[in-house]
């Protein structure tokens, strides 16, 4: 092997090494959106580690057991996530079990259960008061229009 083609190998595999080592730095409110396995790893520094603990660690910190269906804020979780409990009937409408979907709010936002909708902390309804909207926020989702067939 000629000394020029041995540079180029090394070289190559330098360049190779140092891209894989590069470090991205991603925009403020973004951290906690980046999920890998059931483990969530922060991007970027954050001041609120409240937050951020909450937000990289997946805990069962909710359940649809006993809830009408709707969209409901995950408080535990600082509303950085929320869920959707859907009840699943049998043919006869009677509740076999309850649903849920977890949603991640992205971007530096949080949910508001009183617009059902992830916004900015400072245009949302606070979280710690987000039980208190439960049941009024889902009222139309009872609300089943009678079905023709």
């Amino acid at each position: 092997m000629s000394r020029l083609t041995s540079t180029a190998l090394l070289l190559a595999l330098v360049i190779t090494v140092v891209a894989a080592r590069v470090v991205y730095v991603l925009p403020d409110g973004t951290e906690g959106i980046v999920e890998t396995g059931t483990t969530t790893t922060a991007t970027t520094p954050t001041t609120d580690t409240t937050a951020t603990t909450a937000a990289t660690t997946h805990l069962k910190s909710f359940s649809c057991e006993n809830r009408a269906q709707g969209f409901y804020a995950d408080v535990t979780l600082h509303c950085l996530k929320f869920h959707r409990c859907v009840p699943v009937v049998d043919k006869d409408n009677t509740l076999l079990y309850t649903k849920q979907y977890t949603f991640t709010c992205g971007g530096g936002t949080i949910f508001n259960q009183e617009k059902l909708t992830c916004t900015r902390p400072e245009n949302a309804a606070p979280c710690t008061n987000a039980a208190a909207f439960f049941e009024e926020s889902n009222l139309e989702f009872r609300n089943i229009p009678n079905q023709t067939t």
